[in-house]
């Protein structure tokens, strides 16, 4: 049976394989996009960014603790 250390390490390791992979990627889709004026392309990332970061809170399961930051001044201060 791993240890959770192991677990966390490959875990670690797939998420960083995951980041590398997107902003691989990133470039290319950023050239797709060069014949869509700036203005467009802006609000449909910062519209579409708060759908996404809602669901992969949820899939976390960490609602209760971003809500808890929300309410905390402090915590909000800082973000």
């Amino acid at each position: 049976m791993p240890s959770a250390k192991h677990q966390d390490s490959a875990k670690g390791f797939a998420l960083a394989g995951a980041a590398y992979a997107i902003w691989g990627v990133l470039p290319l889709y950023l050239k797709l996009l060069a014949h869509i004026p700036a203005w467009e392309v802006v609000p449909h990332r910062i519209l579409w960014s708060l759908p996404i970061a809602g669901i992969a809170v949820w899939w976390a399961g960490l609602g209760g603790k971003v809500m808890d930051a929300i309410r905390t001044p402090r915590m909000l201060a800082m973000a």
